[in-house]
């Protein structure tokens, strides 16, 4: 039986017609190794009516469906975070099959670093001075021995995040800015800001996808990001963040060297 230890809060949102699927999503995070106190899902409003089954799933777990102006994927975590919950936050996709012990691992190693934001997935910003000239499908993704703290790491919300309890660095639940500038890019919404105030970035580094979940494929999101939403956005968040040096040093180029052959070696024994 799964059970619970440290509390913890998953959030997830859903869009279009996804919503209608959410009870496999849900039941996903039921068979988890490690339950959370409560899911938080949080819903544009004009899923109200596709999302009246939920009162009837029976779950072992506080199910809180909110309804809230659409600010696109960032709704995995600020209305959320912005309900004063005083628990660590597990951000999940909607779409996505996750093994068995996806939380219990993000619950782990946030034992070890209780004031640091934990990934399971993160592709590496390449060291150069001027890094969003390198596609974003080129950044490789973290394939690590064991976890590490790495500043200039992007965490990947479609693998899990977990989030320490009431640390929101300023600027997180600017929306309207969100929504004008980084709507398809809230993976580097979320670790701009928490980079730019010294927040630790501990990955994981496991480098596979999990598999999707059965229904309508994924949007559109990755494409954009993949033709140079996210590039165009990496060079607005660091022209306000000096990371020019750190980007740059010998020890950023010796692992960005290190996991771009780690990727290669995965390609070919694919």
């Amino acid at each position: 039986m799964p059970f619970r230890e440290q509390s913890f809060v998953v959030s997830i949102t859903s869009f279009g017609d996804r919503v209608g699927l959410l009870g496999e999503s849900l039941r996903n995070i039921a068979g988890q190794s490690r339950l959370p106190e409560a899911v938080h899902l949080n819903l544009p409003e004009r899923s109200t009516e596709d999302a009246k089954f939920l009162q009837n799933l029976s779950l072992p777990f506080e199910l809180v469906v909110e309804f809230s102006p659409d600010i696109g994927p960032a709704m995995k975590l600020i209305p959320t975070a912005k309900r004063g919950v005083m628990v660590p936050i597990i951000t999940l996709d909607d779409d996505i099959a996750y093994p068995a012990d996806r939380l219990e691992s993000l619950l782990n190693v946030h034992q070890q670093f209780p004031d640091a934001v934990v990934s399971h997935c993160a592709r590496l910003i390449p060291p150069t001075r001027q890094p969003w000239i390198i596609p974003y499908q080129l950044w490789p993704k973290l394939d690590l021995a064991k976890p590490q703290s790495i500043s200039n790491a992007i965490p990947l919300g479609r693998e899990g995040v977990l989030y320490p309890a009431e640390r929101w660095p300023p600027g997180l639940f600017e929306v309207k800015r969100l929504e004008r500038l980084y709507r398809s890019t809230d993976d580097l919404w979320f670790w701009g800001h928490f980079a730019r105030y010294g927040i630790q970035n501990i990955v994981i580094g496991a480098p596979g996808f999990s598999p999707e979940l059965p229904g309508p494929p994924r949007d559109s999101l990755w494409e954009s990001n993949k033709f140079g939403q996210n590039n165009q956005n990496l060079r607005r968040f660091l022209n306000e963040i000096p990371w020019g040096r750190a980007l740059s040093s010998a020890s950023s180029r010796k692992l960005f060297l290190d996991q771009v052959k780690k990727a290669a070696h995965r390609k070919l024994g694919a």
